[in-house]
């Protein structure tokens, strides 16, 4: 089977190659290297999601059968999310092929007012992020596609760059950035999540799913418990409301669906932290010399 991951040098995106290589015909792409480099020997394409024409060429030499749709950037939120997905779509139809194309989308999409959303709450998003990501689900859903809401998504083995960012700051600073204690979502680890959206393809009549952990928590909460999980002080992570930014108040997401139909079973922070622990570890040398390159990413 041959798969396409764009969007594949992100911390999801190179997760799940990694899993895929060696299983699969699979090729991948990406417009800026992350912070998670993939190998010269791998099939990594460069391609700028917003350019049509490219990724026509891509869609039209590749013919994927399953297409992961993970590209986003801050900097170009539509561009990335609607126009992209929109030049995907055009270029399935156009080489006539009969691809699979799965978009993962956010619990942004709701307005947080009730929180454990499911699938068949209506999406009603209150800031430019969650708006460019619905409005991109909605295409996908048309195109016969697949929608995948996740939360954050977290790791140990790499880290991911929001905990990289915690261990950073708890190393160096009085306090660290903070962290919302009226925001509140379900992490995930990134294992679940791939694994999750290996299963997802092959489910038949499957539209649109909540893929999160089954914890919910706050932010604060959230970031304290990482810090515990390191040995860390988490009494230097610093807090605030979100009231001072547009933000969901409670996106936590329903997984009646997700637990009723996936094999993969979404672990607690608890069991995620045993299942990694023989390379759940910090690297000092690391944390020093890590700069503050990513900028705060609270989506």
């Amino acid at each position: 089977m041959s798969i396409l991951i764009i969007g594949a040098s992100g911390y999801i995106g190179s997760n799940l190659y990694r899993i895929l290589s060696g299983q699969c015909n699979i090729s991948g792409t990406y417009c800026i290297r992350h912070f998670i480099p993939l190998s010269s020997n791998d099939s990594v394409i460069h391609l700028d999601i917003r350019d049509s024409i490219e990724v026509d060429r891509v869609i039209l030499s590749l013919s994927p059968k399953i297409i992961y749709y993970f590209s986003f950037s801050q900097k170009d939120i539509f561009g990335t999310t609607v126009v992209g997905i929109k030049n995907v779509i055009a270029a399935v139809e156009k080489a006539s092929i009969r691809s699979k194309i799965v978009f993962l989308s956010t619990d942004n999409v709701f307005d947080g007012r009730k929180g454990m959303y499911t699938e068949n709450d209506n999406p009603s998003p209150i800031n430019n992020y969650g708006q460019a990501k619905y409005e991109a689900e909605k295409l996908v859903l048309n195109a016969g596609g697949q929608v995948v809401r996740t939360s954050l998504v977290y790791g140990f083995s790499p880290l991911d760059c929001r905990t990289e960012k915690l261990i950073w700051e708890l190393n160096h600073l009085e306090k660290t950035s903070p962290y919302f204690i009226d925001e509140f979502r379900c992490p995930i680890i990134v294992d679940d999540l791939c694994n999750a959206l290996i299963e997802i393809p092959q489910i038949q009549g499957l539209q649109t799913i909540h893929v999160a952990g089954h914890e919910r928590y706050s932010r604060h909460e959230f970031a304290r418990m990482i810090a515990r999980a390191f040995c860390m002080n988490e009494e230097k992570i610093a807090f605030s409301s979100s009231n001072i930014i547009n933000r969901p108040k409670d996106v936590s997401l329903d997984l009646s669906l997700a637990k009723k139909l996936l094999q993969t079973r979404l672990k607690t922070f608890e069991q995620a932290l045993s299942f990694r622990r023989f390379d759940f570890h910090v690297d000092r040398e690391k944390c020093s010399s890590f700069k503050l390159k990513y900028a705060r990413n609270d989506n």
